[in-house]
């Protein structure tokens, strides 16, 4: 749950680490710092930055 008043404020028991809240966020600011997140990152990094090319499998 987020709370918007003079500073927003995540709590995190109830974070279901969607991300959506720094696909949001206007100025960049939010990010998720945990461990989980930050391995399947890397996963996706190592696995599909490079361009591969297609295979037919009959």
């Amino acid at each position: 749950m987020i709370t918007i008043q003079d500073t927003v404020v995540t709590d995190a028991t109830h974070c279901i680490l969607c991300c959506a809240c720094t696909r949001s966020c206007p100025t960049q600011a939010r990010f998720v710092n945990h461990p989980m997140v930050t391995a399947r990152r890397e996963m996706l990094v190592q696995n599909y930055s490079a361009r591969k090319e297609p295979s037919l499998f009959l």
